[in-house]
């Protein structure tokens, strides 16, 4: 029905950036939860892309609509990266996206959030081509570190952060390293997202499994 109303409105009051932009949220909104349920949500993700390309042209939304439009990448790669696809050419669009989208607009928080999202993505393709994910990893806790300069109580910059140093943890693990360091900094971040935000399950699952392989990891202060 949103799509419905926004197509509408365009029709009745003239094209514009703010219009396709919010026509583009709206595609997004109806592919994530298409994805949800295991569909195919082709259709939608292809019709909030080209509102979204019309909407970069409009100066008076062009960070935001950058923003929106590396997240859609970032779906679209996560989806390819499921299937075990190349999400490479994606992960580099959503990249070069929320690189200009924090370039015009510094200020937005969740530029910063979506671009730490890429570099995961992009740590996990690395790592799945038996590649070195720390580069990427650390990039991405920069990222977030640039979110919570913005605003300290930012929930998903905190439980995202949390999530990479566990990845870190792991990484350290593998290589016969100390990962406490990494669990306890991931545990902080987790505890204070879930302070702040009690709702976001996955920062409870997050936290579970950095509790869990920490105690594991003690035998590296043994």
């Amino acid at each position: 029905r949103a799509v419905a109303d926004y197509e509408e409105a365009a029709r009745r009051l003239g094209d514009s950036g703010t219009l396709r932009l919010n026509l583009g949220n709206a595609w997004l909104d109806l592919a994530q939860v298409t994805l949800g349920q295991g569909r195919d949500a082709g259709d939608a993700l292809a019709r909030a892309e080209t509102a979204f390309d019309a909407a970069v042209q409009s100066p008076e939304c062009r960070a935001y609509a950058l923003h929106c439009r590396a997240g859609l990448h970032l779906i679209v790669a996560g989806d390819l990266l499921q299937r075990e696809r190349d999400a490479g050419p994606r992960l580099e669009r959503a990249l070069s996206d929320a690189d200009e989208a924090i370039r015009l607009g510094p200020d937005m928080s969740h530029a910063w959030i979506t671009r730490g999202g890429v570099r995961v993505r992009r740590a996990q393709a690395a790592r799945a081509r038996g590649e070195d994910a720390r580069p990427d990893l650390r990039a991405a806790l920069s990222d977030y570190d640039g979110a919570l300069a913005i605003n300290p109580a930012l929930a998903d910059a905190l439980a995202n952060r949390g999530q990479v140093h566990t990845l870190l943890a792991e990484q350290a693990a593998g290589r016969r390293e100390d990962p406490l360091a990494e669990y306890d900094l991931a545990l902080a971040d987790l505890s204070r997202a879930l302070e702040i935000n009690p709702g976001l399950l996955a920062a409870w699952n997050n936290r579970a499994i950095a509790r869990s392989y920490g105690n594991c990891s003690m035998l590296f202060r043994a």
